[in-house]
Order: C-alpha cells, then structure tokens, then sequence
C-alpha cells in the first residue's frame, strides 16, 4: 500500500480554516491512514462519497484542492441538481432538514443560508411535517373487513326493527381524560413558556358514552372507573332511556364488557327469554380497530375543547 506523508495536512489544519474546508481535511487525513470511509462517515456526519470526493480532490491538487473556490457558499441549485436532490429525497425513510443539508452540502458543496430553502425542497417533495400516529401492529386488516360486513349484515336484518323503533342501536365506548389532555398546541409569546398548573397530570376522569344509530343523538355519563360496576350502571341509565326498547350494543372487546359483572346481570336479565327476545344483545368491533366506533369522534372534539380552553 502506497503511504502518503500527510504532513501538509497536519499545516493546513492547523491554519484558520472554514469548518467546511477543515471537515474535508479531516475526511482525507482519516482515509489516507486506512479508515473506513463508512467509519469516517459516521463520525463526521458525513457520506462516503464525500469522502472520496475529497480525498481525490486532495490526491490531484494537494491542500489547494480542498480550499473553498468561493467566498461564502453559493446560495442556489441548478434546475438539473434540484431534481436530483428531490429524487433524492422521496428515496429516503426518514427526513431531517439536518440530513438534507448534510447531503445538499456535500454532494454540491452549497449552504442555504435560511433554514426555509431546506423546507422548500422538503415541500417540493411531498414530505411534510405531521403528528406521528399510533398503528397497532396487532391489527388485521381482513378481520376488520370482516367483522365490519358482518355487522351491516346483522343492522341489514334487523332494519325493519330499527325503523320501527323496537330495537335502539348503540354505539358504546369509554373515554379517559387526563390533566395532561389539557396540554396541546397553543399560542403564545415566543419568549414565553406556555405554563399549565397540574399537581397530578395522570389524574383522570372516566365518561361512558353512546351514540344511538338513526339520529346521533349521544348520551354521556360520568363514572368513577372503567370498570364492570360502572358498565352495568350504564346500561341501566340506557335502558332507561329507552324503556320497553330492546337495546344493540355495538362496542371493543374491553375485559370489563364482557366481563363477570356483565355476564351476571344480561344471564338474570334474559333468564328464561329466547336469543331473539333479549333486552339486550352485544356485539363486538373487530379488535385493534377504534376508528370504527364513531363515538370516538366525540372524545376526540371533548379532547380538542380541554385543549382550546386550557386557561380555564
């Protein structure tokens, strides 16, 4: 293997020099010791491209081949290298106007000066900022399908009833409010934290609701826990409401609806009637799938008001 005698290096690095030119020098000298380029990458935050871009550079001009051509750093793509660089972009997994301007850096040695021509490039390609959503990997796409078909068949049966008003059709959940629901995205001054007393941010709130299927209409009730006591409790407020109506609930497979306290109180309730009489049937959403209850839709705005109104 051919040694370099790297002492120039050693002299130009030691001069005053642009953080760009002295990452260059650093990439070189690490790459003529026997580095691996993908070593030096990481620990220059670098590509190894850029590392062999420069250390050919070196090897053809010496340091003067390292040193910036221009004063400051030019401030615009050509038409051809900002296709190239949104082509770039949609290649990528993951994106951060850091790697951005690392790559735009060292694959054309160009600096925005304003963070805006980073987010411009980002938006060009169709990469916005958002909220990351929660995705149950337990999730089964076909069993949604199919428990979402088998309740339109049995609502498609049992239509007739509906219209009437004999049977009442329900969609149940539960919502847990924390003190922490009352945090979210606020104005305020840019010099100001944006500050909100809470002595126990876990502290919560538990509600039950139900949304009847024909008119919206939403009963709400607060208990004290989620738990089968207060789902029994539920649905004597429901029953009710809707007396001499008998009652579809369509609900999650939570441990508490389906639970002991539950399965004493429907066993009593229907002791003796044939499934087709029962004051109450239930049926189950597919697991892992609460964008099917539109109930969830209302917590969702009682959430949005908590955090609108955080002051008072």
């Amino acid at each position: 293997m051919m040694t370099i005698n790297t002492d120039d290096l050693d002299a130009f690095l030691s001069e005053k020099r642009d953080s760009r030119e002295f990452k260059r020098a650093i990439a070189v000298k690490m790459a003529v010791k026997g580095y691996p380029y993908a070593e030096i990458g990481e620990l220059l935050a670098v590509y190894p491209s850029f590392v062999s871009e420069w250390k050919q550079a070196y090897l053809e001009q010496g340091c003067a081949g390292l040193a910036l051509k221009y004063q400051g750093s030019q401030s615009f793509l050509s038409q051809a290298e900002r296709q190239a660089v949104l082509a770039w972009i949609q290649t990528q997994v993951e994106w951060t106007v850091e790697g951005l301007k690392r790559y735009v850096e060292d694959t054309y040695h160009i600096v925005f000066q304003s963070r805006q021509s980073y987010y411009d490039l980002l938006a060009a390609a169709q990469i916005t900022r958002k909220k990351a959503q929660r995705t149950n990997p337990k999730r089964d796409e076909a069993v949604v399908e199919a428990k979402k078909k088998a309740i339109n068949q049995q609502l498609d049966q049992q239509d007739e009833a509906i219209q009437a008003g004999r049977l009442i059709v329900l969609y149940l959940d539960e919502c847990h409010l924390l003190w922490d629901d009352a945090r979210g995205y606020v104005w305020g001054k840019s010099t100001d934290r944006v500050e909100i007393p809470m002595t126990n941010f876990r502290q919560r709130q538990t509600y039950y609701g139900a949304i009847e299927h024909l008119q919206g209409e939403t009963t709400v009730q607060a208990y004290p826990a989620g738990d089968g006591v207060s789902t029994v409790a539920f649905l004597h407020l429901l029953r009710q409401k809707y007396a001499g109506k008998r009652l579809l609930l369509i609900w999650d497979g939570a441990t508490y609806h389906k639970g002991t306290e539950m399965l004493d109180y429907l066993t009593t309730l229907h002791h003796g009637l044939d499934a087709s009489a029962w004051w109450v049937t239930c049926l189950l959403f597919a697991p892992n799938a609460p964008e099917q209850n539109p109930i969830e839709d209302i917590w969702l705005k009682g959430k949005q008001s908590i955090r609108k109104n955080w002051r008072l």
